[in-house]
């Protein structure tokens, strides 16, 4: 008796009417492009002669406080829209001279100058253009290049 007890207790549990639970869920995914920075120009500053520099070269005037005549000219590229921060050093000095350039404006196309926030936006396209002048301090080689690290990092 005690053994049909427990068979038929063994199949209750069995023949119970078991339901799955269905949930509705819902998930989005947001795809970024990542930044793209590109050197278009680099900045250049007036010969002693007055002349603007050959393209490629940083000729310089020795004067103390010369302020670039051509600015570096950098492509952004990204999120349509998306506002963004530049990061760039206070100063550059270029090694085995005694050249450093510092006082850095930058001028966003799609905001304008930025040197005192370094944030702007993409435009529509995914696009911006910025334009950074700088002042050269010291100088004892005529020719005086440089690369100037710029992060860009979305807000």
């Amino acid at each position: 008796m005690r053994a049909l007890f427990l068979a038929i207790f063994a199949l209750s549990f069995h023949c119970l009417d078991v339901q799955a639970q269905t949930r509705q869920t819902g998930s989005s995914i947001r795809i970024e492009r990542s930044v793209g920075v590109t050197t278009m120009a680099r900045m250049a500053f007036a010969a002693d002669d007055g002349k603007p520099p050959r393209p490629g070269e940083a000729s310089v005037s020795e004067a103390r406080g010369t302020t670039s005549s051509a600015p570096a000219v950098i492509q952004v590229t990204g999120d349509p829209g998306r506002t963004y921060r530049i990061n760039l050093p206070t100063s550059l000095s270029a090694p085995m001279t005694n050249a450093t350039i510092s006082q850095f404006r930058v001028w966003s196309q799609n905001s304008g100058d930025i040197s005192d926030t370094l944030s702007s936006h993409m435009d529509r396209a995914g696009r911006d253009t910025l334009r950074v002048t700088g002042v050269l301090s010291t100088v004892t080689f005529e020719d005086v290049t440089a690369a100037m690290p710029i992060t860009v990092n979305y807000e």
